[in-house]
């Protein structure tokens, strides 16, 4: 007669160990790779900060700079105290009735400058 032999051992057979070697390596290659991405990201986000936070500054020194001009162009444009005394006393001497020139005051009340009329 012919011999039986078992089909199925309680030990596994090499292919099937091989099988299970592949899917640990493919899970630890996916794990490395989840890792990786999320290092990735979070890297990613602090580019985004930096990038956000330096453009904010840039605005901000466009911003102080269009600002800044206009307000420093107007300070140099403006006559110096003597200049404007000697305006005034011009004035009161070429004006016929010798009145003086009126100060002109700001919206808080401060005085300055003095309005001249100049046209003839």
């Amino acid at each position: 007669m012919a011999a039986l032999t078992a089909t199925n051992s309680a030990t596994a057979s090499a292919q099937t160990l091989m099988l299970y070697e592949r899917v640990r390596q493919a899970q630890r290659q996916a794990q490395s790779a989840q890792a990786d991405a999320k290092t990735k990201r979070a890297q990613a986000d602090q580019a985004e900060l930096v990038s956000a936070q330096s453009t904010l500054r840039a605005r901000m020194i466009e911003a102080a700079s269009t600002y800044e001009r206009p307000r420093a162009e107007a300070t140099s444009q403006a006559l110096s105290p003597s200049t404007q005394d000697f305006l005034v006393r011009m004035h009161q001497a070429l004006s016929k009735d010798g009145a003086a020139a009126k100060p002109s005051k700001n919206s808080q009340g401060q005085t300055t400058g003095r309005i001249i009329d100049l046209t003839a």
